[in-house]
């Protein structure tokens, strides 16, 4: 299991880095005829990316309840936003994992993460990649997550499951063009901003148009 956290490990960043940044601007948008600078109006938020070990090791996904107010019954990984007070974006990933699925604190050795992603809806995310290696009792909370599931880490890992896809629209009359990623997955569809955090955790680089 060495070799396989070195190798996630290679593609993150100290998370000291990514407190920093988080009071620096620094980061990404998914939009490519944005300035990639983040809009003031963001949501700081954390995501976390739990590897959770086995023989197999596996990531942890959920699907979003459909009475959420962003990104109702959509694949994602467990986080949400930041609170006042808490370290970020640490604290925040671990805080959201333990209160969506009963995912332990004490039970997560934070790797790294990775730059903040700016999302179409508003959002500034920034994932935080942690390995399991303790049994857990994940549990769903019934407010917030519709179910639970996983897929290998050599899936996620595997540039062949991506694919990327070009949506152009006009808005207030000014055509917009995004770069949207896909995951190719099993009983559920993982798009957007997932798959563009597992892309490149993967070693895809995702952030050029």
């Amino acid at each position: 299991m060495t070799d396989l956290i070195e190798r996630l490990s290679s593609h993150l960043l100290p998370i000291e880095t990514l407190a920093r940044d988080h009071t620096s601007g620094g980061g990404f948008s998914l939009r490519e005829d944005a300035n990639p600078s983040p809009a003031t109006t963001s949501t700081d938020a954390a995501v976390m990316v739990a590897v959770l070990a086995s023989d197999e090791p596996e990531v942890l996904f959920t699907v979003r309840s459909a009475q959420m107010p962003h990104h109702a019954g959509q694949v994602a990984l467990p986080g949400g936003r930041h609170h006042a007070g808490e370290a970020f974006p640490m604290a925040t990933a671990l805080r959201e994992a333990q209160e969506e699925v009963g995912l332990e604190p004490d039970s997560v050795q934070v790797l790294g993460g990775m730059e903040a992603i700016d999302t179409l809806t508003g959002f500034r995310v920034t994932p935080v990649v942690g390995w399991v290696d303790a049994a857990t009792d994940l549990r769903a909370c019934d407010r917030e997550v519709q179910a639970i599931f996983t897929l290998p880490l050599a899936h996620v890992l595997d540039h062949a499951n991506y694919s990327a896809h070009r949506v152009r629209f006009r808005a207030g009359g000014a055509r917009q063009s995004y770069r949207v990623w896909s995951l190719r997955g099993r009983q559920w569809p993982i798009w957007g901003a997932t798959a563009w955090v597992l892309a490149r955790l993967s070693g895809i680089t995702v952030d050029a148009p």
